[in-house]
């Protein structure tokens, strides 16, 4: 018995090694992974040649109107398979004079527009349009008319270009949502948007229960007002001169930068902004950093 006991102890003793082996392995696996892709990101950041840097993985860079994506490949894994690693970035601030914001919103304006023109299954459409119901993907060009979009549950992505005005309201959560207005521009209702993009030529008004991020650019003016939350780092932008006024009313909450460079910005006193980390949209010429990392498939 006693021989029969210390032979079995000692054959778990020789096993734990083994499968400790295992796990160290596997854990130097992921980490190598981890390093080689935040490598590539980080030398693609700061510029570095390429000759300069063995074995460096490729990147994928996407447009993300005020935002950069920048991903790389994580590999085969034992857990997973061809991963990635992804970054948002943003510019760090500078001051800026007026021209200067005109020539963002001027770029802004005309990426917008291309993106919801080139997206999946872009069609055009007469007259006053009324959306109720929406279960994938959409991008419609509204012409000589305004469009009302009142959905509720999840949508992928909908974009949109409107020779008119714009509402939206209902109970829905949007992983994006591009909208590029000749006219005024209401968004209200209980809504969650990971990434808004809004160009008006009129006014912005974003009220009631809104949870979003990203970035409005407006001729006119813009209120951001209700209980509303903008996360860090969004924009919202008055470019027109003389008379553009934005406002952060109610119990809206804002991180990121407000300006009205032509005109004011006001705030209520029961409104928060949060400015401490000012920014500036990625396609500024001036030094980008991370803000938010992810693994995606």
């Amino acid at each position: 018995m006693v021989v029969v006991v210390v032979s079995c102890f000692f054959t778990v003793l020789l096993s734990v090694p083994g499968r400790l082996y295992g796990y160290v392995n596997f854990a130097h696996k992921e980490l190598q992974q981890i390093y080689d892709a935040e490598s590539a990101i980080m030398s693609h950041l700061y510029r570095v040649p390429e000759d300069s840097v063995r074995k460096i993985l490729p990147v994928e860079v996407r447009n993300l109107g005020a935002y950069r994506e920048i991903c790389a490949p994580l590999g085969e894994s034992l857990a997973d398979s061809c991963r990635r690693l992804c970054v948002q970035t943003v510019g760090r601030y500078r001051d800026m004079g007026y021209r200067e914001w005109q020539r963002f919103a001027g770029e802004f304006r005309t990426g917008l527009y291309r993106r919801v023109e080139f997206a999946k299954a872009h069609r055009r459409e007469s007259g006053n349009k009324r959306i109720f119901s929406l279960d994938s993907s959409l991008s419609l060009h509204v012409v000589d008319g305004d469009l009302r979009l009142d959905v509720d549950g999840r949508v992928p992505s909908a974009n949109f270009i409107v020779d008119g005005d714009v509402k939206v309201s209902g109970k829905a959560r949007y992983d994006t949502l591009r909208i590029f207005a000749q006219g005024r521009v209401d968004v209200g209702g209980n809504l969650q948007i990971s990434l808004l993009e809004v160009f008006a030529s009129d006014e912005v008004e974003i009220r009631g229960n809104v949870n979003f991020r990203g970035v409005v650019f407006s001729q006119k003016g813009f209120v951001i007002g209700g209980k509303s939350v903008a996360a860090y780092p969004s924009f919202a932008v008055a470019v027109g001169f003389g008379n553009a006024r934005g406002m952060l009313a109610d119990k809206a909450s804002f991180a990121g930068l407000l300006v009205a460079p032509g005109g004011e910005v006001s705030l209520r006193s029961s409104a928060l902004y949060d400015s401490s980390t000012r920014v500036l949209p990625a396609f500024d010429e001036t030094e980008e950093f991370v803000f938010n990392r992810n693994f995606v498939q």
